[in-house]
């Protein structure tokens, strides 16, 4: 088989497909990258646990949004992949438009390394080949900014800043920062660190390593900005309409902190609380 043949069967198949009803709305694609080191089976209470229940929890709220909320007026518009890494990265939800996402995924259980490098240059891959589908003239779907959303609970060990992969990913994410390069298709991120990710290591502890990768602002702590796995899944959807109706006018670390300053807004003060 050729390889335009092949192609042409990749963009009439598969759960990426988006079907001709779809085909006038902008896609928004969204990779999640997933730290299953061994520290995510770390007694007491892993998060490996928390993790597989997040997964869950966000495939089933994209898939069953609720009636006439903002996400349900959006999510026609997502395109997810899912990309869960130790020490190699391995696709575990291939980009998908959300009414073809599984009911279900593999459980995740607790590997060896972190090898956030090699995460993030698959998330880009996956990014790239998702592009190049949109622009394929058999498809020619409009787009918006690509994000990267990566869950991790401690500091990256295949690469450490100033050597080869730092400076070539760093490089890369540089050269389509959308505020650097507006003409160019961007890729944003955002980092979610758990409390195991915080504590300090040799080069330093996960959200400090990640905050010079991409920015502070780009990097939340679990447990302190963020109760808990479960609420993280609810602001990370919010954030997500707010790019999607705002067609990328909010970038995605302001959108992110409105959803987590409006959640602790909302949140009923223990003294009031009725149960």
């Amino acid at each position: 088989m050729t390889g335009i043949a092949a192609q042409m069967i990749t963009n009439v198949a598969g759960p990426g497909f988006v079907p001709p009803m779809l085909a006038s709305k902008k896609r928004y694609p969204f990779v999640f990258i997933i730290d299953v080191s061994g520290s995510t089976g770390a007694q007491p209470d892993p998060d490996i646990n928390h993790i597989n229940k997040a997964i869950a929890l966000l495939i089933d709220t994209l898939r069953n949004p609720t009636p006439s909320s903002e996400l349900q007026k959006q999510v026609d518009s997502l395109d997810i992949c899912i990309i869960a890494y130790s020490a190699a990265p391995r696709v575990i939800v291939p980009w998908s438009i959300v009414q073809n996402l599984p009911t279900a995924v593999q459980t995740l259980t607790p590997e060896t390394s972190t090898g956030t490098g090699a995460a993030i240059e698959a998330a880009l891959q996956q990014i790239a080949d998702r592009l190049h589908y949109y622009e394929n003239p058999a498809n020619q779907l409009g787009s918006g900014m690509p994000h990267i959303i990566h869950l991790t609970d401690g500091a990256m060990n295949d690469m450490q800043p100033g050597d080869a992969r730092w400076n070539a990913i760093k490089q890369r994410l540089d050269n389509i920062n959308g505020m650097a390069n507006p003409e160019k298709k961007t890729t944003a991120m955002l980092h979610f660190v758990s409390p195991k990710g915080c504590v300090g290591g040799q080069n330093g502890n996960g959200q400090t390593l990640l905050a010079q990768l991409t920015g502070a602002d780009t990097v939340f702590e679990m447990g302190r900005e963020i109760a808990s796995f479960e609420q993280l899944v609810q602001l990370i959807t919010v954030a997500i309409t707010s790019i999607t109706r705002n067609f990328g006018a909010q970038r995605a670390p302001e959108a992110m902190r409105t959803a987590i300053d409006t959640a602790a807004a909302n949140v009923t003060p223990p003294s009031t609380q009725i149960y």
